[in-house]
């Protein structure tokens, strides 16, 4: 049965004194008792963020320890020794150095030093952890061994004058290295590795270095030629890129495979689908990568992804994208796993202003900022439908706010869906024409459970300020939200935080929600468990902060046997269980 607030009322009175007492004998006055970990410093990386790509990605800005590193020399002939330098911030009391991305602990030394023996492209990560938390910065290809190394130089100076020629040149795991310039014209466009593990890659980055393809033609066309993951385009910037009707503005892979990292790809278009990429009967590893102002006629304003394709990204920003189809970002009948990547302003004119995803084999997202998107129709921000049965997806410490859809579901939409779960995820701020202000899952949705979350200041322009639940066609099914807070959601019509229709039933389990007139709405059932109805008490939820103040209802209120098998930190990165677990996305 549900729980009053009367025992959680007296135990703040009782925390309340014994802080006051504390407080003045040490001089300080009440704003001294406020939220979470006021000792901890808070260290932002470049740019305001709070994780390790472009410009920082970290949901909310929240992290105390951030992980960095380089490494010299990263790239020569023969064996290579390799000197790592640690370069976190924070507190950090441990290191756990991969050298070769292959999951196994390498090294746990701060600074150590390590020999590359044979030739290909490494890629580095390091983990680093303290009291206040742990954090992993990732290095995609960012040693190079090679066979053999050439140059390009626009102006000459080069062994070639052109990327075409010194690609044709090349063996497998040569490296060009291509200095500063803007490359343009025949020779530079419509470029292709013919199958061959080579890595193409700018000595100074991309802000010095770029392929503009003046509104004719793609950058990179690599079809049916067989290049693998082990084809490599690292540190330029690529523009203008015109396609037509054909999918893929800038690089179009069909079956042919790409590594792509610390590139931008910026002002391409397409009257097909994938603005920037498309991905067909082929496989991406993106990373650390800038994707903006790419327009697609149909779907996926910025990657399109089609038949059996798989794509990784870590570390990128996907923002401004326009997409007249679906997915604003992302448009995708195929498997996805995106890592500490933040999704920003992006507009599609169907379903998911950030990301659509469909008929696909599951999509990961762990660590992603997806805000200010939105849809002309469901899924302001995220929107998954029809994807294969048996495929969990997986939507994990996300920060999902200020995204709008035109029809159902501001925040995420999910229909005729596997089982999906959501955890660890603040979705605040969105908000929806029709149904489902936060979430709404609807058409025999297998939404698996909600744990762990915040869904919060949501609206809905008919019902389900918070959420929406409507199973019609499975009476015994049903949703679980667990040690979740459900707060300040409005609806139009009828359940201010929760409406379930028809036959669907909703579990509450461990959770704190409004449960005054209005706020529970529709003919499905609800069911709750050991949960308090009133305030969660957040810092300052009408600015996005949804720690925890020290006096809230939801401190050790939670049920450790609700979190899922694996999930270990909360959404700052600390510890998820310290002895009972909070009700929330956030540990006190």
């Amino acid at each position: 049965m549900s729980k009053s607030l009367s025992s959680p009322v007296k135990l703040r009175s009782v925390r309340f004194i014994i802080c006051l007492a504390v407080l003045l004998s040490l001089g300080l006055t009440l704003g001294a008792c406020g939220t979470k970990k006021k000792s901890k410093e808070i260290i932002l990386p470049p740019g305001g963020g709070g994780g390790t790509g472009p410009g920082g990605t970290g949901p909310g800005g929240f992290k105390a320890v951030v992980a960095a590193f380089t490494g010299n020399p990263t790239h020569g002939t023969g064996s290579l020794n390799v000197q790592f330098t640690d370069q976190s911030a924070g507190l950090v009391t441990s290191w756990a150095w991969d050298f070769d991305y292959d999951g196994v602990v390498d090294s746990t030394s701060q600074h150590p030093l390590h020999t590359y023996g044979s030739v290909g492209w490494y890629s580095v990560s390091l983990t680093v952890a303290g009291p206040d938390g742990s954090d992993t910065a990732t290095k995609v290809t960012y040693i190079h061994v090679a066979n053999g190394i050439s140059t390009v130089d626009v102006n000459g100076n080069g062994d070639f004058t052109t990327l075409q020629a010194a690609i044709d040149a090349a063996g497998d795991y040569d490296l060009i290295l291509v200095k500063d310039g803007t490359y343009m014209g025949v020779g530079n466009k419509d470029l292709h590795f013919d199958g061959k593990k080579i890595c193409l890659k700018s000595e100074n980055g991309p802000d010095k270095c770029i392929i503009d393809c003046e509104g004719d033609g793609r950058a990179f066309n690599f079809q049916l030629t067989g290049e693998t993951l082990d084809s490599v385009i690292d540190g330029f910037t690529i523009q203008n890129a015109y396609s037509g009707s054909g999918e893929g503005a800038a690089i179009y892979l069909y079956a042919s495979d790409a590594t792509i990292s610390n590139c931008i790809l910026k002002n391409n278009k397409t009257n097909g689908g994938g603005g920037a990429i498309c991905n067909r009967d082929s496989e991406s590893f993106i990373s650390n990568t800038i994707i903006e102002n790419n327009q697609a006629g149909f779907s996926g304003g910025a990657i399109y992804m089609r038949t059996s394709s798989r794509a990784t990204l870590i570390d990128c920003v996907l923002r401004n994208n326009v997409s007249g189809g679906s997915g604003g970002a992302i448009g995708a009948d195929a498997t996805l796993k995106i890592y500490r990547s933040v999704f920003e302003g992006n507009t599609a004119n169907g379903r998911g202003g950030a990301i659509a995803q469909w008929h696909s084999g599951g999509g990961t997202l762990i660590d992603c900022w997806i805000k200010n998107n939105s849809a002309g129709s469901d899924g302001g921000g995220l929107a998954f439908d029809h994807t294969s049965m048996g495929t969990n997806d997986v939507i994990e410490r996300c920060f999902i706010t200020g995204n709008t859809a035109g029809e159902e579901g501001g925040g995420i939409f999910f229909r005729d869906q596997a089982r999906p779960l959501v955890v660890n995820t603040v979705i605040a701020n969105n908000s929806a024409g029709t149904i489902g202000g936060g979430i709404c899952a609807e058409f025999f949705c297998r939404l698996e459970s909600v744990v762990n979350c915040v869904i919060a200041y949501n609206s809905a322009g008919t019902d389900g300020g918070g959420f929406y639940f409507n199973d019609q066609r499975d009476d015994s099914f049903s949703v679980n939200i667990d040690n979740t807070i459900i707060w300040a959601n409005t609806a139009t019509g009828e359940g201010n935080q929760i409406y379930v229709n028809d036959t669907g039933r909703t579990l509450l389990n461990y959770s704190v929600y409004s449960n005054d007139a209005g706020d529970i709405a529709g003919p499905g059932s609800i069911v709750d468990t050991e949960c308090i109805y009133g305030n969660p008490m957040f810092a300052n939820g009408a600015n996005n902060d949804f720690h925890l103040q020290i006096f809230s209802p939801c401190l050790e209120k939670g049920s450790n046997s609700l979190v899922p098998s694996g999930i270990e930190t909360d959404l700052d990165g600390d510890d998820r269980i310290t002895g009972t677990v909070e009700i929330g996305a956030y540990e006190h």
